[in-house]
């Protein structure tokens, strides 16, 4: 039998060794039982046959399938041989030990007498199994040592670590040992849980063996042709070869083909997965680097375009002017408390599953798996902040692959300035970052410690914020009647030539020195490898720069960038003023004057700072008021006539739209137009080449998507219409309320038509390809079929939404002609700026009486702050809980809800056991929402309980309102939840009030009382608090939605064209869509081209001039969808069989329209049209449904 021991080596946890001898049981006529634990007459199992076993021993029994250390020698078969080999059968053993292994060395005679088996449930963690020949046991049997992973739990985290010596001894060492041991933890549990990838069997799976042999046909038959030079040997080489062109194009077609189905069966990430290959077709050459220019020469080989890329990427910087910081002090630091579990649970949640990771390639999906273990959020909480009180970084979170992606737009790419990098960091690292990063951004906005005009990466701030409020400033100008001059700022490398020291005494002067020796310890000491075409280039350090890819890197150069912003504000004594506008490394300065002389006076004054410059690369741009008649510049005047006029004092010269700019000896040409955030401005304001621009990008962009469906295949209608939504209409539309303002006028109407003309056209190919209709469908049809908004329509449903986001966003955002308005002589002098437009002209922000806006904070709880209790369970759940809570009488049980009746919101709470109860109105539905009023009944309910010394649950019907208390953010109603954590800051009520979830509207008699009570406050006029009403975003939107659906309902009614398509759908309606749900692409295209009757039958080719005549070959009337689907005899069969499937209702009342508005019968009567193959496009197609 075998005897032995299990060890562990202590420098490798994941692994247990076995030790054994081999040894004898006597038993069978002396020889060594087969089964160690057995007698010769009863069998005792050493292994279920799902147990994991490792069974060894001397088997003295020999047989052919053991033994084969000596071919020479007589081979001879033991009588017992057979019933060890049934044993291990029916045990499910793998013969562990290798065949032929000398097992015992005994006077030069050796043999392979010990065999070791063990389980195959065991064979994804046995790593060896052999002979330890340098260990003796005073034994002529040899030791055996068998070796296998061990199974990895995460509680082992919390046994086998150094936790008590992190807290012991809080250094740097200590840290990095921790970080160390905790990656070595996951990588071995990754190893032993994580199967690996099995390639295709072929490079490329689409590529079958009837290809191969297709392949293989084609050379032969040229060789035999380069033998013999026949001509007929030639025409079958030529026929071979056209055929194999066939057989791989069709073999690929279809690969293609599948693949996409698959990819859309995944559901949205599918989806999403096909349209980002459309979009990038060719993208497998856009990665491939060709030839570099380098300072050197050509780099053609990998290591020399690495070199060539590190040299771009990582420069050494000018040096700074850091003069100025030993003479600056210091204004007091904020103190920030320790990182909470609760922030690393949520920065894990934050974090994409499946974004790339860094060199250690553990993926963000392992810490959302691990921090469902209640003991890692814990470790990973004490060693992050371990790490912040040494202010030391991990070493392991020090190293980076960084990735060189091409930069947007037409360029040279053989230069090394094309290329922009990316950091891909060690994930764990990241939560930490991804913390900080959180903490300083709600520091900044809380304190108020950033420009107004800083707004990139800022909590409800968007590019749309930015471009009006430029335009804003403009249009203020020219209603003055100034000047305005705008410069665009490039900072060559911008993230790569931080200084850091700049950056840490900015970061001091914003009082958050807190974070200081962290980050300093986060940005020192990097190394990083650049990654191509699969290889790694050796590591190098990285002294300078933010590492772009990090959660920290855009806040940073935020901090980094202050400075820039506040020297670009600049009010000269004698005139001229300009405004700056930062977007983390994007920044512009406006200059405002009386004339362009003293605005390229102040653009020099105000361009200072230590980053580094690209003056190349600035862009000038003059404004001119298209409502002015500029005068030409003047020739210098003439000597004066007489002696008097020589002490006139000259004027200032007035200048003109052409004047440059001097800056580090580069003459800066203004230029007609200039590109800010994806918006292209020129001189005047009327954004033609942004349009131009826009529709070229969209038709791109569709091109690309064609490769993706067809009228026959691909993507299904409802996820190209998704397709189309989510990638092409907001390129079509971009920053649409800068550039489209009908109530402006700005643009001329004959213009304006033109416009939306040249839009509709890139909708209705968009039409075309989403629903695969023929081309002689009406637009207007196809958008109701599609349920997709005339292009006017979802102009005007754009801008009016934009416009109130930018009024309830940030007020520090907002324009400021929009907050107080100008005069009707500024107005007529420069005209109506877009938001003015909207805010006076009769949009969705015209004048509400005494109503205001809400506002919307970036914050409302600081990142460590806990939530109030709150608690969602199950329907049964929640009223047991109820129940026992209301028979304990062990707190106060308070309920509160929202309802709206006639078309006003009303808010209660209501407390039974104490007999009171408070009801409010907060207006019309126009001017607010249920939701509101469900949080508003929170909000009375504390303020109600605030004094009371017992604990209190408040019982709510709204999960919704729920879950924005439990974690709240920035939605419409926002001022409403601050208001709630106010009272329970302000009252601390954190420990005494709970809220729960109670089921609505089943008879709880807290609940139904709550619901009465907040109908009746419904019905009141004004309400409770100030008598004022405040106008929410959200009811906004859905009058502004509600308004555009009432327009396109007027608009179709009196629609020309689609007549056939308005008798099935007199109303737009998404439901439409249901029709389409789970069809496949041929038969999606096949109903839509029945329900338009723009088809490939007869009746529709013969209007077209397509053939000629309507008429059947049997002469059996016009060949129209109606005949062939209920009338054509030629049919009967097919028809029966498809009615026979129909629903008994369509059965009754085979009506032409009915059946193709019934999802059901939809699906048959797809099937039917394919079957008549009638429509000669879906013969070749297989007769699914299914996509």
């Amino acid at each position: 039998m075998a005897s032995g021991q299990r060890s562990t080596d202590p420098n490798d946890r994941t692994t247990e060794t076995f030790h054994g001898l081999g040894g004898y049981k006597r038993g069978w006529g002396g020889r060594a039982s087969p089964f160690p634990h057995a007698r010769p007459d009863e069998r005792v199992p050493l292994a279920t046959r799902h147990s994991e076993t490792t069974t060894a021993g001397e088997a003295t029994t020999t047989n052919d399938d053991t033994d084969d250390t000596s071919q020479d020698r007589q081979i001879r078969t033991d009588q017992k041989a057979p019933q060890l080999l049934e044993f291990a059968d029916s045990r499910l053993l793998d013969l562990w030990l290798e065949l032929g292994t000398i097992t015992q060395d005994r006077n030069n005679h050796r043999s392979t007498i010990d065999l070791v088996f063990g389980a195959q449930s065991l064979a994804d963690q046995h790593i060896a199994c052999e002979v330890a020949p340098k260990v003796h046991a005073d034994s002529n049997h040899l030791l055996i040592q068998a070796a296998k992973l061990r199974k990895f739990m995460a509680s082992n985290l919390n046994i086998y670590s150094h936790w008590d010596v992190l807290k012991m001894n809080l250094s740097a060492a200590s840290i990095d040992a921790a970080v160390d041991f905790l990656m070595e933890v996951v990588q071995r549990a990754i190893q032993h849980a994580v199967p690996w990838a099995r390639p295709s069997e072929w490079a490329k799976p689409d590529f079958t063996p009837e290809c191969k042999r297709a392949v293989k046909i084609t050379r032969k038959l040229r060789r035999i042709y380069m033998r013999h030079r026949l001509p007929s040997d030639w025409t079958a080489y030529v026929k071979a070869r056209n055929r194999k062109g066939r057989i791989i194009n069709r073999s690929l077609r279809r690969g293609f083909r599948r693949w996409v189905s698959e990819a859309i069966d995944q559901g949205t990430h599918g989806i999403w997965r096909v349209a980002k290959w459309a979009r990038n077709r060719g993208g497998r050459a856009a990665n491939m680097i060709p030839t570099l220019n380098g300072p050197h020469g050509p780099a053609d080989t990998t290591e020399a375009k690495a070199e060539v890329l590190r040299e771009s990427f990582f420069p050494e910087p000018p040096p700074a002017d850091l003069s100025d910081i030993a003479r600056r002090t210091q204004p007091p630091q904020i103190e920030f408390p320790e990182v909470t579990k609760e922030e690393v649970a949520k920065a894990i949640r934050r974090a994409p599953p499946d974004k790339a990771p860094g060199p250690d390639a553990v993926p963000n999906k392992i810490w959302h798996e691990l921090c469902k273990v209640p003991v890692f959020p814990e470790r990973a909480t004490a060693l992050f902040n371990a790490s912040n009180k040494t202010g030391h970084n991990p070493r392991h979170f020090q190293t980076s692959t960084t990735v060189a992606l091409r930069k947007g737009g037409p360029r040279d790419y053989r230069k090394p300035k094309s290329y922009r990098p990316v950091a891909l960091l060690n994930t764990f690292g990241k939560i930490l970052e991804s913390i900080i990063a959180t903490r300083i951004a709600w520091a900044l906005e809380e304190h108020k410690l950033l420009p107004q005009t800083h707004l990139g990466g800022r909590k409800g701030i968007s590019t749309d914020h930015v471009i009006q409020l430029i335009l804003d400033n403009i249009y203020r100008a020219w209603g003055q009647g100034k000047k305005v001059s705008m410069i665009l700022l490039d900072v060559s490398g911008a993230f790569d030539n931080v200084s850091h020291a700049r950056l840490l005494f900015n970061l001091r002067q914003l009082k958050l020195g807190h974070f200081a020796d962290w980050l300093q310890s986060f940005l020192t000491g990097r190394t990083t490898r650049i990654s191509l075409a699969g290889e790694l280039s050796a590591e190098f350090p990285t002294p300078t720069g933010i590492p772009q890819g990090s959660p920290l890197s855009p806040i940073l150069y935020l901090i980094y960038n202050t400075p820039l912003i506040q020297d670009l504000h600049v009010r000269r004594p004698q005139g001229g003023s300009t405004t700056a506008f930062g977007w983390i490394d994007d920044a512009c300065t406006l200059a405002v004057s009386d004339t362009f002389a003293e605005n390229v006076e102040t653009l020099n004054a105000a361009l200072r700072h230590a980053s580094k410059f690209a003056p190349d690369k600035f862009e000038l741009i003059h404004f001119t008021n298209p409502r002015e008649t500029e005068t030409p510049p003047q020739s210098p005047g003439l000597p004066p006539d007489h002696p008097d006029q020589i002490w006139e004092v000259p004027l200032p010269p007035a200048g003109h739209d052409q004047m440059e700019i001097i800056f580090t000896d580069t003459i800066i040409k203004p230029t007609e137009t200039a590109k800010y955030l994806g918006v292209w401005l020129d001189k005047t304001l009327s954004f033609s080449i942004h349009r131009t621009k826009a529709l070229a990008k969209a038709h791109g962009t569709l091109a690309a998507l064609k490769g993706i469906a067809g009228s026959t295949w691909g993507a299904p209608l409802r996820a190209m219409r998704r397709i189309y939504q989510a990638v092409i209409v907001p390129q079509l539309f971009y920053a649409a309320a800068a550039w489209y303002s009908p109530k402006g006028g700005q643009i001329v109407a004959s213009i304006n038509q033109k416009m939306l003309a040249e839009f509709t056209q890139i909708q209705k190919q968009a039409a075309l390809l989403i629903s695969g209709a023929f081309r002689g469908t009406s637009a207007a049809a196809l958008n109701v079929e599609l349920y997709i908004l005339p292009v006017h329509l979802q102009l005007q449903q754009i801008i009016e939404e934009t416009a109130v986001r930018i009024r309830t966003g940030p007020e520090l955002a907002c324009p400021e002609s929009v907050l107080r308005p100008r005069t009707v002589q500024e107005r007529r002098r420069s005209g109506w700026t877009p938001m003015e437009a909207l805010s006076r002209k009769g949009g969705p922000l015209w004048p509400l009486g005494k109503k205001e806006w809400e506002t919307r904070k970036p914050y409302i709880l600081a990142p460590w702050e806990p939530p109030v209790t709150t608690v969602i369970d199950s329907h049964e759940a929640a009223l047991i809980y109820h129940r026992h809570y209301c028979a304990r009488r062990e707190g106060i049980a308070v309920y509160t809800d929202g309802s709206g009746l006639n078309g006003r919101v009303g808010a209660s709470t209501v407390c039974l056991s104490q007999g009171w109860k408070r009801n409010c109105t907060l207006g019309t539905e126009e001017e607010s929402t249920v939701y509101a009023g469900e949080l508003t009944g929170i909000r009375m309910a504390l303020h109600r309980l605030r004094r009371e010394t017992r604990p209190a649950t408040v019982f709510v019907d709204s999960q919704a309102a729920i879950q924005a208390i439990q974690n709240p953010r920035r939605p419409s109603g926002q001022y409403i939840l601050d208001q709630i954590y106010y009272i329970i800051r302000r009252y601390n009520m954190q420990n005494r009030v709970q809220i729960h979830w109670i089921p609505a509207h089943i008879g709880v008699p807290g609940n139904e009382a709550a619901d009465e009570a907040a109908r009746e406050g419904a019905t009141r006029e004004g309400t409770q608090q100030t008598g004022e009403a405040i106008c929410l975003a959200a009811a906004a939107k859905r009058q502004i939605r509600r308004s555009i659906k009432d327009r396109w309902i007027r608009e179709w009614k009196t629609e020309k064209t689609g007549p056939t398509t308005y008798r099935l759908v007199e109303v737009p309606n998404k439901k439409i869509l249901d029709l389409y749900k789970n069809l496949s692409k041929s038969y999606a295209s096949i109903i839509i081209q029945m329900r338009t009757q723009r088809n490939g039958l007869r009746h529709f080719l013969h209007k077209i001039k397509a053939v000629d005549s309507d008429q059947y070959l049997y002469a059996l009337g016009s060949q129209t969808a109606r005949h062939i689907l209920l009338q054509c005899p030629l049919y009967a069969e097919l028809r029966g069989r498809m009615i026979g499937k129909l629903d008994p209702g369509v059965q009754k009342r085979l009506d032409y329209n009915g059946i193709m508005s019934h999802p059901q019968a939809i699906r048959y009567v797809a099937e039917f049209m394919h079957q008549t193959e009638l429509l000669s496009q879906f013969r070749d197609v297989e007769q699914t449904g299914h996509y």
